[in-house]
């Protein structure tokens, strides 16, 4: 069981550095090609269409928001948290 683990372990670097070589590989190759490319001829664009100016706005509308509902408390609502009794730890023994 381990040993596969160990063989699946190794296929994945082995396969890791195989495309890390052919990628730099590739790089390099586009790296010493020639910098004289020949000019593609140019299309003309229409201008960009322009956005109208808004007016600026003066007066927000007031939002507001409805109240909480409020829940009445009555005598047996509890309002705290309970709390938590601690025990004394146990006695250590001691060495004669």
């Amino acid at each position: 069981m381990a040993a596969s683990n160990f063989i699946t372990l190794a296929f994945f670097i082995t396969l890791s550095f195989s495309s890390m070589d052919v990628t730099l590989g590739a790089a390099r190759r586009l790296l010493q090609t020639p910098s004289n490319l020949p000019t593609i001829p140019g299309v003309e664009l229409p201008p960009f269409l322009t956005t109208p100016i808004l007016p600026p706005i003066t007066e927000y509308p007031e939002y507001r928001l409805p109240p909480f509902a409020t829940t009445p408390l009555g005598p047996d609502t509890p309002t705290g948290f309970p709390t938590v009794p601690f025990f004394a730890p146990p006695a250590v023994p001691t060495d004669p």
